[in-house]
């Protein structure tokens, strides 16, 4: 076999893979939703704990002086965001808090628990330029107890109507999870929450 036809069948094999991915490249910019239409994404799938925990009881009082203790929140789904702001993830998820406490109202509750030692002046400002709509508590030491202490921030617990923590988000939250998951204990509580 001859040098140069040791090499053709290589040679050939790159120009298919090269030809192959020209042809991709066209569908995909002349078809952007997909070559037989558009693909809906997956729902992400929601995931309640196995073993739901009531909440022990505890008084807190936000930047504002209201009362957002615990039996403030019965027969509303409550959404309890760990968070500081000094958190860069923590601030990309506020602006779904914020949508999600406007549409679902008056069936949520979101809270806002600081983990943070910024003057209660910036965490105000901060509250006003993120256009917050809910309730910011600074944590104590009954609220970690309560949760238990957020080892990442954020931390996203929801609770349901009757006071128990159903499902937590560790890290930033998917906020189509969360809505699903909010909706579903809006509309069935019980259901919801025992799956």
């Amino acid at each position: 076999m001859t040098t140069s036809r040791r090499y053709l069948i290589p040679i050939l094999v790159l120009v298919a893979l090269g030809a192959a991915d020209a042809i991709t490249g066209y569908v995909r910019s002349t078809h952007p939703q997909g070559f037989f239409g558009p693909v809906a994404p997956a729902a992400p799938e929601m995931r309640f704990l196995a073993e739901p925990f009531a909440l022990t009881p505890f008084s807190a009082i936000d930047f504002e002086g209201r009362d957002v203790s615990v039996s403030t929140w019965r027969r509303k789904v409550t959404v309890v965001n760990f968070w500081a702001t000094w958190c860069l993830p923590c601030r990309r998820e506020i602006p779904a808090l914020v949508s999600l406490q406007q549409r679902l109202e008056p069936d949520l509750s979101v809270l806002g628990v600081l983990d943070d030692t910024a003057p209660d002046k910036f965490v105000r400002a901060f509250a006003q330029s993120f256009r917050l709509n809910y309730p910011v508590v600074r944590t104590t030491a009954e609220i970690e107890a309560s949760f238990s202490p957020a080892l990442v921030l954020p931390t996203t617990y929801i609770v349901d109507t009757v006071g128990r923590v159903v499902s937590v988000h560790a890290g930033e939250i998917d906020p189509i999870l969360v809505e699903r998951e909010v909706r579903a204990l809006i509309a069935s509580p019980a259901e919801a929450s025992s799956r």
